[in-house]
């Protein structure tokens, strides 16, 4: 049993004949948590974490202009870029057990307030790796943009602590997780959160168009291409490990 990959591609792909892109930059805040893709082993070695975000960003002179892409559910519009778009990318390490079960998370659950500029996690989180671009406005209508975040973890060993339904996969240590943060149009941003009285789940999504009542700045942009890599390998000095590698060429055997 040879080294694992669990892959997430990003960009444009095809399902049931349709094609269409995998997200939006529609939220300030995207979390994946990392190493989660199911398994009969409950020991492993984690060996590196890839990450390649490609970003494409529409730009226009030209007040309220929009275009339409293909997404998972119909279309989505994209408004051009009204301001320097900043994205800020992470590798986390979650140390609170629940903070770490959950597959979803909203921006006060991360971070000690909700100050996009200059970003501070909470102390249960710490960033093994960041990196940081700043789209600003282009004359080009389309501009191309990447994040690429590598991290080696050198065969750390790790065994599954908790592995519950609906629940994030959590090992006894080093929980990660992928964070991107938008920082775009902060005094929108300010304006959504008092209109909010700072509800998280309000102030998280950009809004599909431009409105100044109601905080809304509309998508700028979408992954246009990359992928989230993670390689491990189960961990063979468990005899846990061995049980489950020859019930799995037991049943193979039985097909």
């Amino acid at each position: 049993m040879g080294t694992q990959v669990e892959r997430v591609v990003l960009g444009a792909r095809k399902v049931d004949e349709r094609t269409f892109y995998f997200d939006t930059l529609w939220n300030r805040l995207f979390y994946h948590r990392l190493f989660q893709e199911k398994s009969n082993f409950k020991n492993f070695e984690l060996q590196d974490i890839l990450i390649h975000l490609k970003i494409i960003s529409y730009h226009n002179r030209v007040q309220g202009s929009t275009i339409n892409i293909p997404v998972t559910k119909g279309n989505q519009v994209i408004t051009s870029l009204l301001g320097p778009l900043k994205v800020k990318a992470y590798v986390i390490e979650i140390c609170d057990i629940d903070l770490a079960k959950k597959q979803a998370v909203t921006l006060n659950n991360i971070l000690v307030d909700f100050n996009l500029q200059h970003i501070q996690f909470r102390k249960s989180i710490t960033v093994h790796l960041e990196n940081e671009i700043i789209i600003d406005c282009s004359s080009c209508q389309f501009e191309f943009d990447k994040v690429i975040l590598c991290l080696d973890l050198n065969r750390l060993r790790v065994c599954v602590l908790s592995e519950e339904d609906n629940q994030a996969r959590v090992f006894d240590k080093e929980n990660y997780a992928m964070v991107v943060i938008l920082d775009y149009m902060d005094w929108m941003y300010q304006f959504k959160k008092i209109l909010s009285n700072n509800n998280p789940n309000i102030i998280g999504p950009l809004g599909v168009a431009f409105n100044e009542k109601t905080g809304n700045s509309g998508i700028p942009g979408f992954f246009s291409g990359g992928y989230i890599e993670l390689v491990y390998l189960p961990d063979l000095r468990h005899a846990s490990t061995l049980n489950a590698i020859m019930q799995f060429d037991q049943d193979c055997c039985e097909k």
